[in-house]
């Protein structure tokens, strides 16, 4: 889609290693599983919230967006 932002995604919280994709890659992201997906600093938890996210005037022009996959680490 014209006019939408690339990701730079980060799939390891850890490490210092990301890669910029175009944002239908978004559709693709690990949703409903054991990871985080935060797309600057907010969570979202599927397409549809990414989309409504970027709608919002903070994010509506930026050309990059910063995404993070974090695992879900269980213990107590």
């Amino acid at each position: 889609m014209a006019g939408l932002p690339k990701l730079r995604v980060k799939k390891d919280a850890w490490k210092n290693t990301a890669e910029i994709v175009e944002f239908e890659k978004a559709r693709d992201f690990p949703y409903g599983t054991e990871t985080i997906i935060a797309v600057e600093g907010h969570q979202i938890n599927s397409y549809d919230d990414l989309l409504k996210l970027i709608q919002g005037d903070k994010l509506k022009r930026k050309r990059i967006l910063e995404v993070i996959f974090i695992p879900m680490i269980s213990g107590g």
